[in-house]
């Protein structure tokens, strides 16, 4: 009970306190500070209680250094468990990634290939909106680059006017001269060191992608491109805000680079030009970064070339035009914005001891839909897409603000889709490649033998190929799917047999010696850890999963609508079906979709046929909304008739073939409709969103529910009756109109006398019209008209036929001969309209089913289906013959019936051979010929001609 045992007694408790509770040291200091203050109170300690005090602590307080080791063991066994857990769990995340990927393939990507899968399941002749059309010289829409130049006072109508008019337009000054020097020094250094893309002749040409974070100056490129309103309004007017971006690189000639061919750079059987709702129009943008001549290959183009689908290799070389003209300069920073689809080519560089010339590139599209709707369109096909695969999945905005945006991390995770983002994704454009052999996809043999992915072993790669039956499956995705499952294979393996040692050393930890007393389990708490652990990724992975499979990317796969339009209904064509020439007028609201944005008028602007159309909807536009309705209904009798003369109106039926729009009603309702839209914003804007709808109901996501089938289309077709009126007050005298149309077709109605009943659609009050004829022998062939061919485009002879089919997407016929054969793809030059047969005029002779064909003469016309014809062999003649049982040589001879035959003649004696019409056959035997391309020659010979 005295001080000093009080003292000794209280440091022996904090001593105990502090070695085996582990107290707070703070706390032990706090403790500390009061055995002080009670020791400045106690008495002198005699050597007794000190001998006694220091037997008290040495029996209460176990050896420091002895219990140290046994802790410091079991902190380094936690420690190594730890980083193994560590270990296992990194290694289980790629497996549980694998598996997914796994199941992406299989549920997603497999899918996907089939959907956009295009050729190979005939979907260009199901899908088409335009039709196959070959240009020639009149096609040509500018004959000076300066017709091509963007004027500052442009507005963003005109710009947009102006490149849906001639497919390419020119910018000046969108870079200031200091950019375009820092990017040409750039560019030339790393020309010599960057491994580069395969172009068009490609020697002393050099082209590579470019990395956005190579050099300062090229976010400074991006910036200025951004700040010219011009450009950028332009752009989003015709693809839509904020457009995707597919290809940035640039192309470098030497000296010694010879001239490219004309091309495209989107192939037809595969682009916009044919198929608007199946491919995405797509605008490159090429800039100089040093002043251009002529010598040094300044770009050529051809514009109003971008709807040819034929490209128009024959008629560009004499008209195109190069950016520099043809002894100007070509400025730095002065950029040609080019449709891909406009036939354009890259000129050689002779000009020896000048400058490299160096044009960057980038390549402008639209983004995709997949979030707001559903995508229908793919990249158009034939592209090189020059773009470096981790800056897929990025827009215009994007690369304008990279040092944000384009982060190394951020770039590889958007090109895979992994994160946000509004372009086209790396494996989005992958899958379009691959499913149908595109460039740059089309060498899976050659990739393969060179080991496949440098990033993987090759033992974890489906390297062999192996024998099996033929598959319709793509190399490429057999490759790497089959890849896929052996990465997880393998991944699995190694998974199992880290647990295993995880395992087997936590069990031998149990196993060791330990103190008695209660001790935890190494086995059953790591086991409790991994399954922790991996129950948090696996929920992660699954959450994920969910998030996807909910995505409308995922359900529009899953409902097999992604990247395709609806399939058309049936099994046989509507007759008469026929294929478009450039002077008909094609009414189509197969562009009715906001997804085209502008690009839906590109009609109006670049087919001559409905450009005519829309000039005289123009011109009677002002004043139309002031006729009563017969008035009205009058005006677009006279509009329709006279654009009868030598046009056509045609259609789209149900499957997406061209037919001819005939009946009076549906034309007058067709004219009412454009010109009260032309006549009216209002009414344009609103009838515009009618179509969109419409176009949803049948194209959309939801195309298949109840509501789109059966509601939706009368719902829209009140709201367009209302939108449109049929009756409308006069609000002023039009009689004192200028226009002659108008003036003719309202005087023709008020003096008519009211005597005499007239029909509202009586002709007999409006201005004569011609009887409307072909603008050359065999444009307006139908389905079902009687033809003769040459039986495979082999030109022997011309045979009797019936038109079965009129493929717009090829621009071919398919026939059938009066002896039951079908020959199908035969060109425009292969058939033609039935001539009438002379009395002595050669033909070839099959008296009887299954006897030779023999020689012989006319004789006689028994009447329009059969003849009397004398056999040259034996004198014999056959009377009342079939004209199915005759055939024509194509070989002309004197004194045949030659007037208004289509013919093939080489021009001025040449040695090609243009088509035609024989205009007149002259006394001395020549011919003159009216040629298609509009040129006019006299005096043909004989033996330069041949008959189509």
């Amino acid at each position: 009970q005295t001080p000093t045992r009080t003292v000794v007694i209280f440091e022996s408790f904090q001593r105990i306190t502090m070695t085996e509770r582990r107290i707070d040291p703070k706390i032990a200091e706090e403790k500390k500070e009061e055995s002080s203050d009670m020791q400045s109170y106690a008495p002198l300690i005699t050597a007794e209680e000190k001998k006694q005090k220091n037997a008290t602590t040495m029996s209460s307080v176990p050896a420091t250094k002895e219990s140290s080791a046994p802790q410091k063991r079991n902190i380094f066994v936690r420690v190594c468990l730890l980083l193994i857990h560590l270990a296992l769990f990194a290694l289980f995340v790629p497996y549980l990634a694998a598996v997914c990927l796994h199941q992406i393939t299989e549920d997603y990507l497999y899918p996907q290939l089939k959907l956009m899968r295009w050729v190979s399941d005939g979907r260009d002749f199901d899908e088409l909106t335009y039709y196959h059309r070959k240009c020639d010289a009149s096609d040509i829409s500018a004959n000076s680059v300066q017709d091509l130049l963007i004027s500052p006072n442009m507005t963003a109508e005109d710009t947009t006017h102006h490149m849906l008019r001639h497919g390419a337009s020119m910018y000046p000054n969108l870079l200031t001269h200091e950019t375009a020097a820092a990017l040409r020094e750039f560019i030339d250094k790393e020309n010599k060191v960057q491994e580069g893309f395969h172009v068009i002749q490609n020697d002393y040409r050099y082209s590579w992608g470019i990395d956005m974070n190579m050099h300062p100056a090229l976010q400074t490129y991006w910036k200025e491109l951004a700040s010219n309103r011009q450009l950028v309004e332009t752009l989003e007017s015709i693809i839509g805000p904020d457009p995707a971006i597919i290809e940035f690189t640039a192309i470098t000639s030497s000296y010694g680079a010879v001239d490219q061919h004309d091309h495209q750079d989107v192939v037809p059987p595969g682009s916009g030009a044919k198929f608007a709702r199946s491919f995405i129009p797509s605008y490159s943008l090429f800039i100089p970064l040093q002043d251009t001549t002529y010598d040094m290959g300044a770009t050529h183009v051809c514009p109003g070339t971008h709807l040819c689908s034929e490209g128009c290799e024959e008629s560009c070389p004499p008209k195109n035009l190069a950016m520099s003209g043809r002894h100007g300069v070509w400025k730095a920073g002065w950029g040609a914005l080019v449709n891909q689809q406009t036939t354009h080519k890259g000129m050689g560089h002779f000009c020896e001891g000048c400058l490299d010339r160096i044009v960057l590139i980038a390549t402008f599209a639209p983004r995709p839909q997949t979030k707001r709707k559903l995508e229908t369109r793919m990249i158009g096909q034939g592209g090189s897409y020059s773009l470096k695969w981790n800056h897929w999945g990025n827009t215009f905005s994007d690369f304008v603000h990279a040092d944000s945006r384009m982060t190394e991390v951020q770039k590889y995770l958007r090109s895979m889709g992994l994160i946000k983002g509004n372009g086209w994704t790396f494996v989005m454009q992958a899958s379009m490649r691959i499913s149908n052999f595109e460039f740059g996809y089309n060498n899976a043999e050659e990739f393969l033998e060179d080991g496949g992915f440098s990033f993987l072993p090759k033992s974890w790669q489906a390297l062999e190929e192996e024998e099996e039956e033929e598959s319709e499956d793509n190399l490429w995705y057999t490759f790497m799917f089959e890849t896929v499952k052996i990465v997880e294979g393998k991944l699995k393996e190694l998974n199992k047999k880290a647990v295993g040692v995880f395992l087997a050393f936590s069990l031998g930890l149990d196993l060791l010696p330990r103190k008695s007393g209660k001790q935890r389990s190494f086995l059953f708490g790591g086991i409790k850890s991994l399954v922790v652990s991996h129950g948090i990724a696996c929920l992660a992975f699954w959450l994920a999963m969910q998030v996807l499979s909910d995505s409308n990317w995922a359900k529009d796969i899953e409902s097999g609508k992604a990247s395709r339009l609806d399939s058309p209904k049936g099994n046989a064509y509507i007759a008469p079906m026929t294929i478009p020439t450039r002077d008909d007028i094609l009414i189509t609201k197969l562009y009715a979709s906001d997804m085209l944005a502008r690009y839906s008028d590109v009609l109006e602007f670049a087919h001559p046929g409905n450009r005519v159309w829309k000039n005289l909807v123009q011109e009677m536009s002002a004043e139309y909304p002031n006729l009563s309705a017969s008035l009205q209904q009058n005006l677009c009798q006279s509009m329709v008739g006279w654009m009868q003369v030598n046009r056509r109106f045609l259609q789209p039926n149900v499957y997406r073939q061209w037919e001819r729009l005939a009946e009076e009603s549906s034309l007058v309702s067709t004219c009412h409709r454009q010109l009260m839209s032309e006549s009216d914003e209002l009414t344009r804007v609103m009838l515009r969103q009618v179509d969109i709808l419409r176009d949803d109901t049948q194209n959309g996501r939801w195309r298949d529910t109840a509501i789109h089938t059966k509601f939706m289309p009368k719902y829209l077709d009140l709201w367009e009756e209302r939108f449109l009126p049929t009756e409308k007050p006069m609000k002023k005298e039009v009689s004192k109109s200028s226009n002659p149309l108008l003036q003719w077709s309202t005087r023709a109605s008020v003096e008519a006398p009211t005597t005499v009943q007239r029909s509202p659609t009586s002709r007999s009050s409006l201005p004569p019209t011609e009887e409307p004829r072909e603008p050359y022998s065999g444009a307006w062939l139908e389905v079902g008209e009687a033809v003769e061919a040459t039986y495979r485009c082999r030109g022997e002879a011309w045979y009797p036929a019936t038109i079965i089919d009129a493929v717009s997407n090829e621009g071919t016929y398919t026939v059938e001969y009066a002896d039951g054969d079908v020959d199908e793809g035969l060109q425009f030059s292969c058939i033609r309209r039935p001539i009438p047969y002379v009395i002595g005029e050669k033909v070839g002779l099959r008296a009887k089913v299954g006897r030779k064909w023999s020689s012989g003469t006319i004789v006689e016309i028994l009447n329009e289906d059969s003849v009397s014809v004398k056999e040259s062999k034996t004198g014999k003649v056959f009377g009342n013959v079939s004209l199915s049982r005759l055939r024509r040589s194509t070989q002309i001879h004197n004194g045949s019936n030659l007037e208004g035959r289509r013919v093939l003649a080489r021009y001025n004696g040449g040695d090609e051979y243009f088509p035609g019409v024989i205009d007149e056959v002259k006394e001395d035997g020549t011919c003159n010929i009216q040629y298609d391309d509009g040129d006019f020659e006299e005096g043909v010979a004989i033996d330069d001609i041949e008959l189509q």
